[in-house]
């Protein structure tokens, strides 16, 4: 019941940050810092990356031969053989997703890599399967439209799959909660992407270990942008970004 008498209500101390699971201010990245941080971090447990990423490359495999096994024995189309192999394995895929990441941002919080994290993925496979969906479809769309503003949304959208890994939020959630983080750095966004196809190039010779080390590069790397728009990266410096306008993307 309404009480005109009633003191008014005091204003919560901290109003709620507009970006999900906001630890703290943002903490500044570049795109050139963020591409020697993961190249560093890799070298520094190449063996357990590559063993990592080795039980998930064999794990997937595994997953695709159970199924396209049975089916090689039926009368069917081998193009569609191949198409059903991969809608069945998606659930399979999106499992090892959520590992793949959470092993990623423990390389980047300077944690040793635990194999377990790999298969630690089953109360959030369903979300990481429905946010790849939508992912896939949002940039399919942008980039039919035109090119440009497919490449955008790729990269504005592309820390969704750290959120799902790593909080509660939904699909729908997880995708505007990497849009929202990545507001005014998307243009950066792009270019890591592109700096990381050519570090993964670079692992090839200066690692000489092949794929198995160079496919950690992009998502260690995204890894760390992830946490430091969260305010949560603990080898961050020390500057913090100062409030002000945005651009838009």
């Amino acid at each position: 019941m309404y009480d005109p008498y009633a003191a008014p209500a005091a204003a919560p101390a901290h109003a709620p940050s507009p970006i999900a699971y906001q630890d703290g201010a943002p903490q500044p990245w570049g795109v050139g810092e963020m591409m020697a941080r993961a190249f560093d971090i890799v070298r520094g447990q190449l063996g357990a990356i590559m063993v990592f990423n080795l039980v998930y490359l064999l794990v997937a495999s595994a997953g695709g031969f159970a199924v396209g096994f049975p089916l090689a024995l039926l009368p069917i189309d081998a193009e569609l053989r191949q198409v059903v192999v991969q809608v069945v394995s998606l659930p399979l895929t999106a499992f090892l997703v959520v590992g793949l990441v959470r092993g990623s941002l423990s390389l980047a919080r300077g944690e040793a890599l635990q194999i377990g994290l790999l298969f630690s993925g089953g109360g959030r496979a369903l979300t990481m399967l429905v946010a790849q969906l939508l992912y896939g479809v949002i940039v399919a769309v942008g980039l039919v439209l035109l090119i440009v503003p497919g490449i955008v949304l790729a990269a504005g959208l592309a820390l969704y799959p750290y959120y799902v890994a790593e909080t509660e939020l939904g699909p729908i959630e997880a995708l505007k909660a990497s849009w929202e983080a990545t507001r005014g750095r998307r243009g950066g966004m792009v270019g890591l992407s592109i700096g990381c196809a050519f570090l993964c190039v670079a692992s090839l010779i200066a690692l000489c270990v092949g794929f198995l080390a160079g496919m950690a590069l992009p998502t260690v790397a995204f890894a760390v942008v992830y946490l430091r728009v969260r305010g949560a990266d603990p080898f961050a410096p020390r500057t913090e970004i100062e409030p002000g306008p945005q651009r838009a993307w």
